[in-house]
């Protein structure tokens, strides 16, 4: 996994484990959105396709409403990382972070 995510050997065997997580947490993040970045296009493109009159550009670059579909709770990507982590090392007890 961490070199998928795009870290060396020699670094990942230099990372705390804190370090790792965060490392997979934000692989993870990041191959999702861009899944979902990829899935809203196809959907986009096939309705679009459909249509008999386009609606204005404006309309589809509405930030506001794709952000809030694609945002993903930050406890969500801990537990996933969690998973992951307990899969890496069984047994290992994860301690909580103090500042959140």
């Amino acid at each position: 996994m961490a070199v998928r995510a795009g870290v060396k050997p020699e670094e990942f065997w230099a990372m705390t484990l804190r370090d790792s997580f965060l490392v997979i947490d934000g692989y993870l993040f990041q191959a999702e959105a861009e899944y979902t970045r990829s899935v809203q296009s196809a959907w986009l493109t096939a309705a679009l396709a459909r249509q008999k009159r386009l609606p204005s550009l404006g309309s589809l670059l509405n930030k506001s409403k794709l952000i809030e579909r694609t945002a993903k709770p930050h406890a969500e990507r801990d537990a996933e990382a969690r998973k992951i982590a307990a899969e890496i090392a069984p047994g290992l007890s994860i301690m909580e972070d103090s500042d959140g």
